[in-house]
């Protein structure tokens, strides 16, 4: 018997565990990860003479996603729809996650409507999945077809609907729209994300708009949030783009100064900009610093290493 601790108490105490008992010790084993345990679990079940339920098969199905087993989560959908059980919302969320998580948006959309057709009514978290998915494809036009449906069916979209619009429009190279998005945020009220700001001012930087991600930069420390790491590694390689490697330099020492960790994204920003400029010494500190920090060099740091050596004439070094 593959009971846990909860089942083997109640056996002890001469009460026969029933399909809610089981709902519970398999959800609790999904939240751990223990697939394994879960699947027997469900198969007791069965073999107990028990009719597993619409939430046994849901839990169940959405453990399987979250572990990333979406080939099994699918294979206990269709055995759900093999026994004529009817799915939920739940249900339902859970299937259109899987989907885009296997990068099947286009099918995810479909299993919407199928959704909306049978009578049910979409949750916003249905919506999002769908949304972000096709915004990873960089199917925006999609994702932007479904936030209009998504807008009306009467569902609100909140923080994260936009920022993953906003991260598709800036992805797309059309900062005005994803300007857009964030203002129709700020005029509903709705909490700003420091994700949304780091997408737009990024985009800025990437098209060299430097004096509107300077005023979305203020803007986002004046409403409170703090500047992350992707905001700060857009900044310095704009400035290595521009050549202008003082204020990379500037914004490092800063960026240190302020207690915020610099990664390996940043230091080879910073070593491959300074290499172009001639500034092996510089450089040099660069990198033993980095290294110093823990942080282990990957091939285009050393691509990067190799490259700006060579072209100084340092081939010992570069050796």
């Amino acid at each position: 018997m593959r009971l846990n601790v909860y089942g083997k108490k109640m056996i002890s105490k001469g009460v026969e565990p029933n399909v809610v008992s089981y709902n519970n010790m398999i959800l609790g084993h999904c939240r751990k990860g223990d697939m394994d345990v879960a699947n027997s679990l469900f198969l007791e079940t069965i073999e107990k003479g028990l009719k597993p339920n619409v939430i046994t098969y849901s839990v169940l199905m959405d453990g399987y996603f979250k572990k990333g087993d979406i080939e099994r989560g699918f294979d206990v959908f269709e055995q759900m729809v093999g026994v004529n059980i009817v799915p939920t919302v739940f249900t339902f969320n859970t299937v259109v996650n899987g989907l885009c998580k296997l990068g099947c948006t286009f099918e995810a959309k479909e299993m919407l409507k199928n959704f909306v057709e049978r009578g049910f009514i979409p949750i916003f978290l249905t919506y999002n999945s769908i949304i972000d998915g096709f915004v990873k494809e960089g199917a925006i036009n999609s994702a932007l077809s479904v936030y209009r449906g998504m807008c009306e069916s009467g569902i609100s979209p909140n923080v994260v609907t936009y920022t993953s619009l906003i991260n598709g429009f800036c992805k797309s190279n059309n900062i005005d729209l994803a300007l857009k998005m964030l203002n129709e945020m700020k005029s509903k009220g709705l909490e700003l994300d420091v994700m949304a700001y780091c997408a737009l001012i990024d985009g800025f930087y990437k098209r060299l708009d430097m004096e509107s991600a300077r005023e979305l930069f203020s803007e986002l420390r004046e409403v409170g949030l703090s500047p992350n790491t992707v905001v700060y590694n857009s900044m310095i390689g704009s400035f290595r783009n521009l050549d202008n490697m003082e204020a990379a330099l500037d914004l490092h020492k800063k960026i240190l100064n302020e207690g915020i960790s610099c990664d390996l994204q940043m230091y080879t920003t910073l070593i491959d900009g300074l290499l172009k400029d001639g500034k092996l010494p510089l450089a040099s500190d660069l990198y033993s610093e980095m290294l110093s920090k823990g942080i282990v060099p990957d091939i285009i740091t050393y691509t990067v290493l190799i490259n700006g050596l060579c072209n100084k004439g340092q081939l010992e070094n570069a050796r």
